[in-house]
């Protein structure tokens, strides 16, 4: 494969002290991975920000490094690393193309107001033209205004709408209103892209930022909503016997020469839809002002009421606005913050008939039932009122239930079969905390046509109306709004990674109501969305969106509002599975909630797209059908394998986690999208417990967690066929590792070569000829070459194959079944052929050896045998097999049979073997005998040829003695891809404990990217990270008495 570049990699590596600042992007890049360099690989810097010296030359210093990075990559690489259709493209900013055309406009947005000129309005719209690098992209237009003297802090003030950029050129504005009248201003825009990523801040005007580009000059201010209402008798619900109260406010404007008039309301409902007073008065000086219930019209205009006018006995509302000589209205403010504000009565006596409306507040929403009613009488005995009755009716006046007789006071709740009436603050002396509350019960005893005492869904009107004992009457009603439908909340995308989880859905509300022709049906509107994302009991993260910032309140007449929220969670996840869910409530407080599974298990990001549901017939639930698993089944379970099929109801990805814990250390994966799914598990343990899991991913991810089964014990419980495919698969999965060794090999190879070539120039060509002296000293040399390539040959020999052999025959022993397993789980397995052999491969850990042949056994003292003494590497199963990140050499394992013969044919093989392993162990001894001949004749008969066969044979001798030693470095080492040292990262040590990971350690590479770990033996699991808590590498390692240290050398990416 070809190297594969980028501009932005290339640049960094030219001028890696540049600074943050103008920015070089290339968006349409074919290569979009790894960077290979040398032998290691190096991640591609995205978006790599450069600062350069001069605007100027920013053109030509862009031009130049992208030459550079073209010209070392074409050398590199002898190929272009580019398609013909690339483009480059070359921009300022932070990720956005900077505003164009800025204008600015009277309110109506035509009207141009010229660079320094002026408007008589304290609105103006602000508009500019907006492009985007990215095609489609989302771009919205932001503004800063400042007055003249105040300087740019680089912070918006005010923003635009998001706009979706397709390609051409889209017209952005920004409405700013509440300017200052008599003040210049300056401004300057910017573009910002749904990532938040702005471009530069454009200056309109040309001009200087101490000259203005516009001034407001006779603008009219809006007038200050009224204050100080009064008197207090008269905002607080007091009971007063005056029909025609004053009531008092306080006007006043921005613009204090203005004069104002004032509107005044009054009614005995909280909604002001039956007004009883509107009046409007005459333009007045600002100040202190006062309305009289039924005062002459001096000036003004009553819209509703009349002078002489008087109240009855009743509770009312009243509220009241300025108006300024030019129309600009402040809006209302109502007296006691919308609740009763005063109360007629004029019965006289202690027995007044006077009470409140307290709960529910009048136009309020609720979302139970049978919520609770509740009134508060004047009188603290109920002298004066002889009883109340209740009812509850929906618009068309028919009642959902009512309750007649309602004693007017009480020390103790009242408690029927309907309903319970609570009393509270009687009989203690004092008027203002009696409390009647009503709430009602399922009975029988409810009329067929009272709804089991149930409030129907809807607009209601609940009245209290008190009698007195002379017939005397008071009413008092109050409007409720009864929400029993939840919300609906659909997610129209879901994006998700390790390094992010990205959310975009609505939360819809409908009307509904009881009467068929809906006129009590209302709508209580979404409120908030709360986003999260849970691991068991655990909240990973979590976000609250008050959806008042999107909804469109003041649209009352649609049957749905439909409310969109958006969240990125910016965050590390750890490949695992996720709880997600969005919960929508409205302001009636119904909630409703989305959830789903994530298997968060991939760094690129994975799109979930669901249609978004029409205005107005929002879905109940997420359109697409969520992916189910079922019928999962465990077959042909082996020694070593098993098979895993699961179903789902639509095409999806297959996964499987699985390990010797529920921890799951180990996991298959399959991006192809299947119904019937089919994993195969390899490298367990022997009659060990499995636990697994099955994930997919279709249009929802979702998994079956926390499943076991047990692995056979011995071949023999395996069918023929089986057994068969057991082997043949476990030959088949071990990995093709390159070794150190094959280095070191080929070193020592040359050097045998070439000592044996020098001995037979020697015997060719030497001085001596075919002499006595010279064929000596040639045999001689031949002879010893011959002896140390023989050595090399027979030692390099041994590292391509192991052998399992009888310790009392020598024998080999075919068919051997041999199993090497670690307790963290790693697992080999091969099979002997006919000369007793086998060939295995081993990551680095500690193993110990089983054997499966029957009537032999794993020898317990196998350096005991006769046959032990050629064998250079010889198994021990009391020490077992550790394999580092040196090449594992396959060993000799000697077996005994399990009924001891052939004692006479023993002693022999001992014999044999040990004068067999007597020359074999002491060939250095040959072959440095072989030299002193070489030497010695070379000595006697000067010459270049014996010289030159003297120094071959030295030479080879020297490289297989240098060969035959390992420098290691007592540290490790974090280096970047450019081989320089990764100074200040952390290093997270993991010890194994049997059934999960715990923390062991945490250093820091010091400023050579060093560090020093030397841990107790163990299993151990080490992560590196950024400074911004980014995983870079992470890998296991064993650690024992042979390899007591970890030193390894990390290459990270740029």
């Amino acid at each position: 494969m070809s190297s594969q570049y980028t501009f932005d990699v290339f640049a960094y590596a030219i001028y890696p002290h540049l600074s943050l600042g103008n920015w070089i992007k290339t968006p349409d890049l074919i290569y979009t991975n790894v960077i290979p360099m040398s032998k290691g690989d190096f991640r591609m810097v995205r978006n790599l920000f450069i600062k350069h010296i001069s605007p100027h030359t920013e053109k030509l210093t862009v031009l130049f490094l992208f030459m550079c990075s073209i010209l070392l990559g074409s050398f590199l690489t002898r190929s272009w690393p580019f398609r013909n259709d690339v483009k480059i493209v070359i921009g300022s900013g932070s990720g956005t193309d900077a505003p164009t055309q800025l204008a600015q406009y009277k309110s109506d947005g035509s009207t141009n107001i010229s660079t320094g000129g002026t408007t008589d309005e304290t609105t103006v719209v602000l508009s500019m033209s907006m492009t985007d690098p990215d095609n489609p992209a989302s771009v919205r237009p932001q503004i800063e205004i400042r007055a003249i003297g105040t300087d740019f802090t680089g912070s918006p003030t005010d923003q635009g709408g998001v706009v979706s950029y397709t390609g051409t050129p889209l017209t952005g504005s920004v409405t700013v209103s509440s300017l200052s009248s008599g003040t210049s201003y300056h401004w300057q825009a910017r573009v910002c892209d749904s990532a938040s990523t702005c471009s530069s801040w454009v200056t309109f005007g040309g001009n200087s930022e101490s000259e203005s580009d516009f001034q407001v000059v006779g603008g009219n201010s809006i007038p200050n909503t009224p204050s100080s209402l009064g008197p207090a008798d008269k905002v607080s619900g007091q009971t007063t016997t005056n029909t025609t109260p004053t009531l008092e406010f306080s006007l006043s404007d921005p613009d204090t020469a203005d004069q104002l008039r004032y509107w005044i309301q009054i009614d005995d409902s909280s909604d002001f839809s039956s007004l009883l007073v509107s009046y409007r008065s005459a333009t007045q000086a600002q100040g202190s002002r006062n309305f009289i219930v039924g005062q002459s019209v001096s000036g003004g205009t009553y819209v509703v009421g009349s002078q002489g006018q008087t109240l009855v006995n009743g509770s009312y509302y009243w509220r009241v606005k300025a108006v300024d000589a030019s129309g600009a209205e402040s809006g209302f403010v109502t007296a006691n913050s919308g609740a009763v504000a005063f109360i007629v009565d004029t019965s006289g006596g202690s027995g007044t008939l006077a009470f409140s409306l307290t709960s529910p507040v009048d136009n309020s929403y609720v979302n139970d039932e049978r919520p609770d009613f509740a009134w508060s009488p004047t009188s603290d005995d109920g002298s004066g009122t002889s009883q109340y009755k209740m009812s509850v009716a929906n618009t068309s006046a028919q009642d959902d239930f009512s309750i007649d007789s309602i004693a007017p006071a009480g020390s103790s709740s009242v408690v029927t079969g309907r309903y319970t009436v609570s009393y509270q603050g009687f009989y203690d002396g004092s008027t203002g905390n009696n409390n009647i509350s009503v709430v009602t019960s399922s009975s029988s005893e409810w009329p067929t046509t009272q709804n089991d005492g149930k409030i129907k869904e809807g607009k209601r009107t609940w009245t209290i109306n008190g009698k007195k004992s002379d017939g005397t009457s008071l009413s008092h009603s109050s409007t409720v709004n009864v929400d029993l439908t939840k919300p609906t909340v659909t997610v129209s995308k879901l994006t998700y990674s390790t390094s992010s989880v990205t959310v975009e859905g609505n939360v819809t509300d409908t009307k509904n109501g009881s009467l068929a022709d809906q006129s009590d049906y209302i709508r209580s509107d979404p409120k908030q969305a709360v986003i999260s994302i849970t691991q068991g009991t655990s909240i990973i993260s979590q976000s609250t969106i008050d959806l008042q910032q999107t909804c469109n309140y003041s649209d009352t007449t649609s049957t749905s509002l439909i409310c969109s929220f958006s969240q990125t969670f910016n965050q590390t996840f750890d490949p695992s599975t996720y709880t997600f869910s969005v919960t929508g409530t409205d302001k009636a407080g119904n909630q409703s909630t989305y959830q789903q599974t994530l298997a968060i298990i991939n760094a690129s990001p994975t799109t979930q797209t669901q249609a978004s549901p029409a205005t107005g017939t929002p879905s109940p639930s997420p359109i697409l059908e969520p992916t189910l698993i079922t019928n999962i089944k465990i077959s042909s379970i082996g020694l070593t394998t098993a098979q895993i099929t699961w179903n789902t109801n639509h095409p999806a990805t297959s996964k499987v986690n699985y390990g010797l814990s529920p921890e799951f250390e180990h996991s298959v994966y399959d991006g192809t999208l299947v119904i019937e799914h089919k994993m195969q598990l390899k490298d367990l343990l022997p009659d060990t417990n499995i636990y697994f899991e099955v994930i997919s991913q279709g249009n929802t991810t979702v998994y079956d967690a926390f499943r076991i089964f047990r692995t056979k014990k011995e071949l023999s419980e395996l069918t023929p066929i089986q057994a068969v495919s057991e082997v043949q698969t476990q030959l088949q999965s071990n990995p093709t590792i390159k070794q150190a060794a094959e280095t070191t090999s080929t070193v020592v190879g040359v050097g045998a070569g070439t000592a044996a070539l020098g001995s037979f120039i020697q015997l060719i060509f030497g001085t001596g000829g075919l002499t006595s002296v010279g064929l000596s000293q040639g045999i001689a040399n031949l002879v010893s070459s011959l002896l140390l390539s023989l050595g090399i040959i027979k030692r390099q020999r041994k590292k391509t194959h192991g052998v399992v052999f009888n310790a009392l025959t020598g024998d080999g022993i075919p068919g051997a079944y041999l199993i090497f397993h670690s307790k963290s789980g790693n697992l080999r397995s091969t099979i002997t052929n006919r000369d007793g052999r086998y060939t295995v491969t081993l990551v680095p850990d500690l193993y110990t050896v089983k054997i499966i042949k029957e009537g032999f056994r794993i020898a317990p003292e196998p350096n005991k045998s006769a046959y032990a003494y050629g064998y250079a590497n010889l198994f021990n199963p009391t020490q077992g097999i550790t394999v580092a990140n040196e090449p594992f050499t396959n060993m000799a394992i000697a077996v005994e049979p399990t009924v001891i013969a052939n004692t006479l044919r023993r002693y022999w093989r001992t014999i044999q073997t040990n004068i067999t392993g007597l020359v074999y162990k002491n060939f250095y001894v040959f072959i440095f005998i072989g030299l002193l001949l070489s030497g010695f004749a070379t000595f006697i008969k000067p010459s270049i040829i014996n010289g030159i066969s003297f120094s071959l044979l030295f030479m080879g001798l020297f490289i297989q003695v240098l060969a035959s030693f390992n420098k290691t470095r007592n540290y490790g080492v974090v280096v970047n891809a450019r081989g320089k040292p990764s100074p200040y990262l952390s290093l997270d040590l993991y010890r194994w404990n049997g059934r999960a990971w715990d923390i062991y350690t945490h250093q820091t590479t010091d400023a050579q990217g060093r560090y020093i770990l030397t841990p107790e033996d163990g299993y151990y699991f080490m992560r590196l990270l950024s400074s911004a808590k980014q995983i870079l590498a992470q890998k296991q390692f064993m650690v024992n008495n042979v390899f007591p240290a970890i030193r390894e050398k990390f290459v990270i990416p740029l």
